[in-house]
Order: C-alpha cells, then sequence, then structure tokens
C-alpha cells in the first residue's frame, strides 16, 4: 500500500518562517565588539565619585574599592614585601584585604566593598606547603 505524501501544515509554515526571521534579526541586532578584559588591571581601573569600582568576571557586580593595587615584581621576595605593606596598611586603615590572581568568579564574592584589592599578577606563583 501506498503512503500519502506529506502536507506541510499551516502550523509548520509559521514556525518555519518564524524561525527564519528570529535568526536574521538576531544576527542583525547582536553586537560584535569586543568585551575586553575580565577584570581591569591597575591602568584600566575605573574611577568614580565613590574611589575605585572593580568588577568581577560577570561585569554585574561593580564594588567599591578603597585601593587597588597590581604586583607585577618578577623577584618573589619584593612581592611578598609588596603584599606585606599592603596587608599592614590595610590593617592599620580597617579595611577588608583580598588578594587575587584574576577574578573570575561571579557574584562578587571575591571583591570587599571599601576594602584593599591586590592583584598578583606573575607567571611564576608557587604555594610555600612547607611553611604552609
Amino acid at each position: 500500500m501506498e503512503r500519502p505524501a506529506r502536507r506541510w501544515t499551516r502550523r509548520a509554515w509559521l514556525l518555519s518562517a518564524s524561525a527564519g526571521v528570529g535568526a536574521l534579526v538576531g544576527r542583525q541586532c547582536l553586537p560584535t565588539s569586543d568585551p575586553g578584559p575580565s577584570f581591569p588591571l591597575a591602568d584600566e581601573v575605573i574611577a568614580h565619585d565613590r574611589g575605585i569600582v572593580l568588577n568581577d568576571a560577570s561585569q554585574l557586580s561593580p564594588t567599591p574599592v578603597a585601593s587597588h593595587i597590581t604586583v607585577r615584581d618578577n623577584s618573589p621576595k619584593a612581592a611578598v614585601e609588596r603584599v606585606r605593606a599592603a596587608l599592614t596598611e590595610a590593617r592599620i586603615a580597617g579595611h577588608p584585604f583580598i588578594a587575587s590572581a584574576a577574578r573570575h568568579s561571579m557574584g562578587g564574592q571575591s571583591l570587599a566593598r571599601d576594602g584593599t584589592v591586590v592583584t598578583l599578577d606573575q607567571q611564576w606563583l608557587e604555594p610555600d606547603t612547607a611553611a604552609m
């Protein structure tokens, strides 16, 4: 017995046409610009009337901070001294202290409001497991 040929229904035509129009409009309306880095470096920090504002990877949690320091020292000893000095300054000022290599988290938990933020920008960082 021969099967009858299937016909396009009105519903199938409407679904196909709306999907095609949606794809065409979506391609025309989407931005094609580069979003930039996931976290600002020292020269890309946004100045705000409340001070410095940093953001996390989601770009949805702008957080005002008291200070932002980027440590780029190639010498481990110099980098440690710089972090210790920033920690001492934060303690004296009563600010929370955040040290990070990058802010990949989303939700703002990598930043503290009105805190001191130190971004460690070295390729050689290794934990000292012997000294904990």
